[in-house]
């Protein structure tokens, strides 16, 4: 049963992750996310390059969130003992009406940016 959950709760870290969501919306997914079966809530996790925090434990992995203002801090993957292996860190979520911009030698860039 919890293997079936696994991608589902994958899906949600992704898109909580990849999402510049409000405040009030990050934090509902929070409540979601640490009340799923299976997860575990850690307080005080070394997070990666010193970004210390409340940690969401998956089987695959945990969420670091700074405990004081709820910004997620990051990803970590973790091997099946428990030891972070590698990271995505969040410096900055946010909207933004700027279009972006490729870099001068992309390569598959399309003029829909």
């Amino acid at each position: 049963m919890a293997a079936e959950r696994e991608p589902w709760l994958e899906g949600a870290v992704s898109r909580l992750i990849n999402s510049p969501a409000t405040p009030g919306t990050r934090a509902a997914a929070y409540l979601l996310l640490a009340k799923a079966p299976g997860i575990k809530v850690v307080d005080d996790i070394p997070g990666t390059f010193g970004l210390d925090g409340l940690a969401l434990q998956f089987q695959w992995g945990q969420i670091v969130i700074d405990r004081m203002t709820g910004r997620l801090l990051g990803r970590q993957r973790l091997t099946p003992e428990g030891v972070a292996w590698g990271a995505e860190i969040v410096r900055k979520a946010g909207w933004s009406d700027v279009r972006p911009v490729p870099p001068s030698r992309c390569v598959r860039c399309t003029a829909r940016l």
